[in-house]
Parts: structure tokens; sequence; C-alpha cells
């Protein structure tokens, strides 16, 4: 299931938890030092809510109670440093944009009668993106597989050299064996993770979490390519892919994070770039949007950047203005000039224009 990671909500578990299953308190002395400890919990919690605190998760914890800012059991919450100590240093905190996703161990069990996907008898087809690396994956994942291929190559993401999608049994995480409880399998196993251009490829696994040793400089993938793939939901809202580049460096990475009921649902065409019937959109001088966000990213990757593009945090503007213009006037200028791309122009791309710059993009 999809996880509360908000710190308030994780200072709200700790404090019945200091109380009992019941929520009752013993008698006596006893009940008077739990009352002292869920007390000072609920201190925790208002401060969680004045500062807006985040919280932090491991990989393998429990989907069940998210773990809080301060360790929620009595002891922890009432230990203080020694008289003249170093205070205790505060908690790492997660960045935003891995809470709310489901543990590998969770998804799991969600899909555990396609574990060995190879050989499930759960109904189960051979998938091949890019027409490459032919695998398989269940029968309910097709759609989303469709949805991920056809978003990453609406973000501009050229034809990936490898994309490979299952794993033979009984092979798992780091060549161990892939157990029957599902101990060890990587989701390769079930059919429900991708590794795009992998390693020399472009992707490589870091180890670390995003912004750790590296960043978007060093991979093949971007930040709006990314963005656009966990942005892909169900009919019923439910976040389909899950990248394992910000949690652990694994840039190659993309997985099914949601039940086989939420892909039975449906996939929500209106969440894919370029899903729909319309072909992406065409653009000229004033526009603003996605579709003029894709064309700096294509025009990017062929060498044309436009200048004064980009927003603080490294996303294209999506502003067709100066900056665009010149990017696109120099597009033309190096593939025939404009007896090439008739009716268009710097200020214009037509559909000649948009052709060339899908359908080349390096």
């Amino acid at each position: 299931m999809l996880r509360d990671r908000s710190a308030p909500r994780a200072y709200a578990l700790s404090i019945p938890s200091l109380l009992g299953t019941g929520g009752l308190a013993p008698s006596g002395k006893a009940g008077q030092d739990v009352y002292q400890k869920a007390g000072r919990a609920l201190e925790g919690y208002r401060e969680a809510i004045a500062k807006g605190t985040g919280t932090q998760r491991s990989r393998n914890q429990s989907a069940v109670e998210p773990r809080a800012l301060v360790p929620a059991d009595a002891r922890a919450a009432t230990r203080t440093p020694p008289v003249g100590g170093p205070p205790r240093s505060a908690p790492r905190v997660v960045p935003c944009y891995i809470r709310g996703v489901a543990t590998t161990t969770l998804v799991r069990k969600w899909w555990a009668e396609y574990r060995c996907i190879r050989t499930s008898p759960e109904p189960r087809s051979q998938v091949a993106l890019w027409g490459q690396n032919r695998g398989w994956t269940p029968d309910v994942c097709l759609d989303a597989w469709t949805a991920f291929e056809t978003t990453l190559s609406g973000m501009a993401y050229a034809k990936p050299r490898s994309a490979w999608v299952d794993r033979e049994c009984p092979t798992g995480i780091g060549d161990k064996d892939c157990q029957p409880s599902g101990v060890d399998c990587s989701l390769h196993n079930y059919g429900l993770a991708i590794d795009i251009d992998p390693f020399e490829l472009g992707n490589d696994h870091f180890g670390t979490r995003f912004d750790d040793g590296w960043d978007f400089g060093d991979t093949r993938v971007t930040r709006p390519q990314v963005e656009a793939i966990e942005g892909i939901r169900t009919l019923t809202g439910t976040p389909v892919f899950r990248w394992l580049g910000w949690s652990i460096g694994d840039t190659m990475h993309f997985q099914i994070d949601c039940r086989p009921s939420d892909l039975a649902a449906g996939i929500d065409r209106g969440t894919v770039p370029n899903g729909g019937e319309d072909e992406l959109k065409l653009a000229s001088r004033g526009d603003v949007g996605d579709h003029v966000a894709t064309y700096m990213e294509l025009l990017h990757r062929r060498g044309f950047t436009p200048a004064r593009s980009r927003e603080a945090d490294g996303r294209w503007d999506g502003n067709y203005g100066p900056g665009m213009a010149k990017a696109v006037g120099a597009f033309i200028a190096a593939n025939g000039g404009p007896d090439t791309f008739p009716g268009e122009g710097p200020d214009t791309i037509g559909p000649i224009m948009r052709a060339a710059l899908i359908s080349n993009t390096p």
C-alpha cells in the first residue's frame, strides 16, 4: 500500500505505541511514566507540525508503521544527551521525491504469483520495448509498459541500445538465489522492472542516493524524463512506476510500484506524454507549455541548447522566447537551411521540423 510518510502521522503512531495496543496505560507509577513519555512524544508531534519536518525510512521497513523522525519507543523518546556532551545529530530527512512509495518487499507480496515469470502459470506475455530484449511480463502490465515506452520516447529519450525486463530464476539480486518467499528476488524475476541503457551505456548504478556524489549530469536519463515516468497514473489515480535512482543510485532501473488490481483499472492516458491520439503539438513564438519544453529537450540533445530557458532547478521553462527562436534558427541552418523547412522558421516549428527533431535525436 502507499504510505503516509508525514512527520505528524509518524509521531501520532508513536503515542498509542507508548500506551499499548488498547490505548490504556498501566496504573500506578508505571502508568505515570508512560503518560509522561506520551506527553513528550506529543510535544514532538506538535513541533513536527510547526516545522513541517520529514521522515526517514529504510527500504526493508514495514509499510504499516512509518518510522518516526524521533524513534517511537519510550526509551528513545526520553533519551537526552549527557550534560556538556555534544547534541545528537538530527536524523537524515528523506527527500520528498522518494516518499509515498511501496517497498520492493511489499511489491513482491502483491505479485507473489508471478515470481519466476518465465515459468509462472499466471497469464503472461512477452514484451519487447523499442523492439529489443524480448522478455516476459504479467499480462496486466502490458499497457503499463506501452505507457512507459511512449512516455520516454515522447520526452526525447533516444531509442535505447539496451532495455530488458525479466530475469530467469533462480538468479536474483546480486546473483543470490531467488527464494520462494521472495527473499533475494529482483522484481526482474517477476517481469516488473526494466533496466535502460545500463552502466557504460549511460545509466550507472552509483550505490548512493541522488545528489550524494552524482546527479543528472552523470546519467543519460534526465530529470524531466524520470518525473514524466513517475507521473504515469492508473485510472484510479495510483502511481505506476518508481525510479530507484532517487534512493540507491540505480539510475537504469524503473519498476512497477502498484498492485495487479491497480493496473487492471487501466492506464490514465492523460498522464502519458503523447499518449493520446494527438501528436506532439506544433509550436510557435509566444507559446508556453510542456510541448515547448519537449522541443527544448529535443534541440538540446541535438546540440542546439536554447539560451536562458531553464528554471533554477534545471527544468526547461517551456517558454518559446528569443533563446528558443535562436536555437531553432541554428538547427535549421545546420540541416539544409530554410529550403528544407518550407513555411517554417526560427519562430515556427511545423510538421517537417517536428518530424526531423523526433526521428533524428541522438
